[in-house]
């Protein structure tokens, strides 16, 4: 077995002292050794798995953030991304739903930071159209996502789903 990460959460001195003689005690019995070059005690706050843990809680790390201006565009010379529709499957073109106003500006905001990044272009003349579905977060601000409800009907099961999305 192979651990990568350990994260040992305590309020005070004492039970931190606690918490981790517990925790060596826990490694000894099943025959666990850290490697003490990788080891840090006694921190406020630190990066675990991609994310900054404080006293106050859990946030993205920045340094592993992206915003969609820095995720630009692979070029199609590079790589393209093509449908595997199976036969027999004609394209849908869901019917435009009308979107209320503070959702129609968060739609049109973070397709323009997709237009500009390269990671979407305008097309004139599509076979599959799929309509956006905004989702409030925690924060207050929206979330696009789009309904691939008829495109997933029509394209094989990915042997590999996707095992959590991220809900906040």
């Amino acid at each position: 077995v192979y651990v990568d990460d350990l994260v040992v959460k305590s309020h005070t001195e004492a039970e931190m002292v606690r918490d981790i003689e517990e925790t060596f005690r826990t490694l000894r019995r099943v025959n666990m050794k850290l490697n003490p070059k990788k080891c840090s005690f006694g921190l406020a706050e630190g990066v675990f798995l991609g994310y900054v843990i404080t006293p106050e809680g859990i946030k993205p790390c920045m340094d592993k953030t992206a915003a969609p201006s820095d995720m630009t565009g692979v070029p199609r010379s590079v790589a393209e991304h093509r449908l595997n529709i199976r036969e027999g499957y004609t394209p849908v073109r869901q019917k435009k739903r009308s979107q209320a106003p503070e959702r129609a500006r968060a739609i049109q905001a973070e397709v323009q930071k997709m237009v500009d990044a390269g990671i979407m272009r305008e097309v004139y003349y599509h076979d599959w159209l799929s309509n956006p579905v905004m989702v409030k977060k925690h924060d207050g601000s929206w979330r696009m996502c789009v309904d691939f409800t008829d495109l997933n009907r029509a394209c094989p099961q990915d042997c590999y789903p996707l095992s959590e999305i991220d809900w906040k």
